[in-house]
Formats: C-alpha cells, structure tokens, sequence
C-alpha cells in the first residue's frame, strides 16, 4: 500500500487510490493509465501489457477514448491501432476475456459467455431461494404480493430480487459490509415513511368507511342501469372489493384501484365517497407497517445474499 503521490518501495509504479462513489475514480484512473502509455513516458508499457478495469461500460468508452487521443497527439499510431490488444472493460468484460483466452490452459471450453439478463436473474432468483431462510422469503413474497411491489404482469410475479440485487451490487460498490445493511434498510425505511401523511390510530375505522362507501355506491349503480361498459365494470369491481375487503383479503393494489373507479360519466358522482374512502390506505397503519417491513426485509435479504 502507499500514498497515491509516491512510488511503492515493493512494486514499482503501483497507485492505489480509495475514493467513495462520484469522487472522480475514473477521471483518475484515466489519467494514470495515459501516463503510463504515452511514448514520452519513462518505462512506457506495451499495449499488449495494459489492463484497466472500469464500473461502467460508458468509463471504459472513455478510457478508450482518451487514450487513442492521446497517442494520435504524440504521433504514435501504429500504438493507437494496437489499444485492441490491451485489456480494458468492465470487471465483467475483463475477466470473460481473460477465461476465453486461457480457457485451454485451465482446461475448460473456450466457448463461454455472459449469461443473458434474463436467464441470470432466474439463476439469482433460484439462489436466494435456496440462500434465504423460509420464513423470510415467504415473508417477501406476501408482502411484494399484498402491496403489489414490483408486479411483472408477462410473468404474474412480484419482481422483488432486482431490489436485493441492486442493494448488493451497490454495497459491494461501495465497500459496505454485510452487516451495515440492516441499519441502512432502517433508515431508508424511516424514510420512505416520512414522505407519507400520518397515520390513524385504528385502520378499522378507514375499513369501515370504504365497506360503507362501496355498499351504497354498488347500490346506486346498479339502479342506474345506464349501459355503459365502464360502469358495469366499475360495478363489477365494487362487488369484488366489497367481497374481499369483507374476507380481509382485499390488496393494498385494491384500494388505489377503488381510488381510481371510474364508471360513466352519470355515475361518477355516485362514487365519491368510494374514491376517497379508498384513497386513504396511505394513513391506514397496517399499510404503513407492511410497507415498512418489506424495505427492511429487502435489506436483508442483501445482507444474507
């Protein structure tokens, strides 16, 4: 280890730089690696012998960039046309190209690459799975379902392991040890709390006040009889949700939805008070509690993935 403005005294040439995210780690980088490159450098290295790996595909096009500028300035092409040979990407980029050269040597098929977006998430999906306790992944699934968390309508799953993926890609980013996490996801929790009004006391009251509003709404709509679809399917998800609230099954989704109810135009004012008995499932505390836990349970999930 040594200080980033003096040589190492056991590896000649080494920097190392430790920098926090956005602090200029590429900016630095570049410059280090066109310093080492340039013909007019003392101990100019060979293309062939260049590795920088960056975080971002948009850093390395920069890296790449600045340095075939620099080399066409000092006239040095034949240089400029050999960066090809040098190893620079992403950490991904790098090491798949590293396996493929060596692939023989190591004693596996040359024929490797990066598992398609797709495919690599259902591999993460079937290892936390298998990593995270039972009670914990159930947990995660009743709640991404009840508060309709991330829902992929082409596959009718909650898309719950993006999150836990992207708090873990950034922890490891960032140097933050698995333990750290569950004061992280306590703060983001607290939060994304205080952005919402305050809740009532008994959420009861609130689910009373929407099985009042729907029962008396149903009611008038079906008198009005006025042979719109959209009332007829205003009614018919009235009667759905009066159903499931009853049985106390009825979604957080389900309340924006009766938020939203939307029959003809005659009898939008006969659901009123239905919108705005619905639109209070921000302050019932139930919804605040599950909401809550489940940014907490996300992070640790991160921390035990």
């Amino acid at each position: 280890m040594t200080r980033a403005d003096e040589p190492s005294k056991t590896a000649r040439g080494l920097r190392l730089v430790s920098a926090s995210a956005g602090s200029g780690k590429t900016y630095r980088l570049t410059e280090e690696v066109i310093r080492a490159v340039k013909p007019s450098s003392a101990g100019m290295i060979e293309m062939d012998g260049l590795i920088g790996v960056t975080y971002t595909k948009k850093a390395q096009a920069e890296l790449e960039a600045r340095i075939r500028r620099v080399l066409v300035e000092n006239g040095a092409f034949e240089r400029a046309q050999q960066l090809p040979l040098a190893l620079l990407g992403t950490v991904h980029a790098v090491c798949l190209r590293l396996l493929k050269e060596f692939a023989l040597d190591a004693g596996l098929s040359p024929e490797v690459d990066v598992i398609p977006g797709n495919e690599g998430r259902r591999l993460l999906q079937s290892a936390l799975e298998h990593e995270l306790p039972r009670e914990l992944h159930a947990r995660i699934e009743e709640l991404a379902r009840k508060l309709h968390f991330e829902w992929l309508p082409r596959t009718s799953r909650n898309d719950w392991v993006t999150p836990v993926e992207d708090i873990m890609t950034l922890a490891r980013g960032n140097r933050i040890s698995p333990d750290r996490l569950p004061t992280m996801g306590e703060r983001s929790r607290a939060g994304l709390l205080a952005l919402l009004p305050p809740a009532v006391t008994d959420g009861r009251v609130l689910e009373v006040k929407l099985a009042s509003a729907i029962a008396s709404a149903s009611e008038q709509l079906a008198k009005l009889d006025d042979g719109v679809k959209k009332t007829e399917a205003a009614l018919e998800l009235l009667r759905h949700s009066a159903a499931a609230l009853d049985a106390g099954t009825l979604l957080w989704s389900g309340w924006a939805k009766l938020a939203g109810v939307e029959p003809g135009k005659r009898g939008l004012p006969l659901v009123a008070e239905v919108r705005e008995a619905a639109s209070g499932y921000e302050i019932h505390p139930k919804f605040r509690a599950e909401l809550g836990e489940l940014v907490q349970l996300i992070f640790e999930a991160a921390r035990i993935g």
